[in-house]
């Protein structure tokens, strides 16, 4: 659970690989301590304390986790550009290296008080940001935590407060540890087949869930998650769907249905070689198609990465289904439970903010031509920005707040809530797009070993 360095994680951009980019933030690690270290900034430079910037444009992730990392203490300052932003806002963040501690980034729990047709419930929020589990610890018979044991202990707390039910928050869990899905499925599930492995050589084996019927939590369970729910996260929400346990809500998530080795003492390089492949208890596969929500939400990512936007991708294939019973029934309700969802996302004000952004930002992302007159360039982003303040002020308006002056209180306001969010973890202070419904959680990084990361070619630091 200990991982030394910035605390990110990074990979080369899709569609162009000249540039690396943070796809991932520790949660407590130097680099989300700083609050200007954001996912999805491009690494375009890296200078070691003292010495001269290097400009990293083109060079291979592996050879920039070469420039970041370093000794526990010692600084290094990298150069990040926002996603779509011209060079000129690019800018230079200092950061002292450190041990990112397993107590920073653990599963974390929370009651939250909602009022339906006059009647006030209380429910139990279940955040996971990673299947953690310390193998080195536990070989070495020391104490040790795992995510599974964290899990259990949230969900004994919520029930004996009597809520009224507990929504499990896996967005942006990019995995983990495949034996730690199966015990917590088994703390929600009373018995049976958890996900199905197929080898190279096309022979499948079943992880159960082995613990003679015992149970955790029976009550209703619902799971959240989006486009960066990936591998083990994918098969923990399949299963419940499947057994139909609880419901899953948000949008269709990774499609990482695969695990790899990395291979990094070749005689010519590196290699990912992919060793297996995932099938839900169902027979269908968690590659490429991800798993579907029941109810959806909207996708904050644009499905902008993700197995379904990698070259040479994997296939969706089945395989026959594992005998297992059902332990709900949600199919019936799903349909309906659906149309009062939209139907309250059409009047709220955050989903229609959510809503505009991705409008916006898809409009940029779909436009093929570049401009090389400086002045229509500037006109193009000042048009960029006022949109995006309008939709940003139209939402404060609504929620009862004093709007934005100009583009730059804004920008000053964001990187404020920005940095004081990744200061305070007890109680943090909400960005303007979250609340229970919509939250983006600071993205937390993979804490084991790199043959077992949730995605190929990802690099820790």
């Amino acid at each position: 659970l200990q991982l030394e360095g910035i605390g990110v994680s990074i990979r080369p951009e899709r569609g162009n690989e000249d540039y690396t980019k943070i796809e991932t933030i520790v949660e407590g690690g130097p680099a989300s301590k700083s609050g200007q270290v954001k996912s999805g900034d491009r690494i375009i430079g890296v200078a070691q304390d003292g010495e001269k910037m290097v400009d990293v444009i083109g060079w291979p992730s592996n050879e920039i986790v070469g420039l970041i990392r370093g000794k526990r203490g010692t600084k290094v300052t990298i150069r990040l550009l926002g996603s779509g932003a011209p060079m000129s806002q690019a800018r230079n963040v200092t950061i002292t290296r450190d041990v990112i501690q397993e107590e920073d980034a653990g599963v974390r729990s929370r009651t939250v008080n909602v009022t339906r047709d006059g009647q006030q419930y209380t429910f139990g929020v279940i955040e996971i940001p990673s299947f953690y589990l310390n193998y080195r610890a536990r070989r070495a018979g020391t104490e040790y935590r795992s995510v599974s044991e964290d899990t259990n202990n949230a969900l004994k707390t919520l029930a004996a407060k009597n809520v009224s039910g507990i929504i499990i928050d896996l967005r942006n869990n990019p995995g983990g540890s495949l034996e730690e899905v199966a015990r917590m499925l088994g703390q929600v599930i009373k018995s049976g087949p958890v996900v199905q492995i197929r080898d190279g050589n096309g022979n499948v084996s079943v992880f159960e869930d082995d613990d003679n019927g015992a149970q955790t939590y029976a009550g209703p369970l619902a799971v959240m998650v989006n486009l960066a729910s990936a591998s083990a996260s994918e098969i923990y929400s399949a299963a419940i769907q499947d057994y139909e346990r609880g419901i899953v809500i948000g949008s269709t998530t990774t499609g990482k249905g695969t695990a790899q080795v990395q291979l990094d003492n070749l005689a010519h390089g590196q290699a990912t070689l992919t060793q297996r492949k995932f099938y839900r208890v169902t027979g269908g596969s968690t590659q490429n198609k991800g798993v579907i929500p029941d109810v959806k939400l909207v996708d904050i990512y644009n499905e902008e990465f993700g197995e379904r936007k990698a070259k040479n991708a994997l296939e969706w294939d089945t395989i026959p289904t594992a005998p297992f019973k059902r332990e709900g029934s949600i199919a019936p309700y799903v349909k309906r439970l659906g149309e009062l969802s939209q139907a309250r996302v059409k009047v709220d004000p955050q989903f229609n903010y959510l809503e505009q952004r991705k409008d916006i930002s898809k409009k940029t992302e779909d436009q093929k031509r570049v401009v090389l007159d400086i002045d229509q360039r500037k006109a193009e982003l000042l048009a960029l920005e006022k949109q995006t303040l309008d939709s940003e002020n139209k939402r404060r308006q609504i929620a009862g707040q004093k709007p934005y002056a100009n583009w730059e209180s804004y920008q000053a306001s964001m990187e404020a809530l920005v940095e004081a969010r990744a200061k305070m973890k007890a109680k943090k202070p909400r960005l303007p797009h979250e609340n229970l419904k919509t939250a983006s959680l600071t993205v937390p990084g993979v804490y084991v070993p790199i043959y077992r990361s949730s995605k190929p070619l990802t690099h820790y630091i």
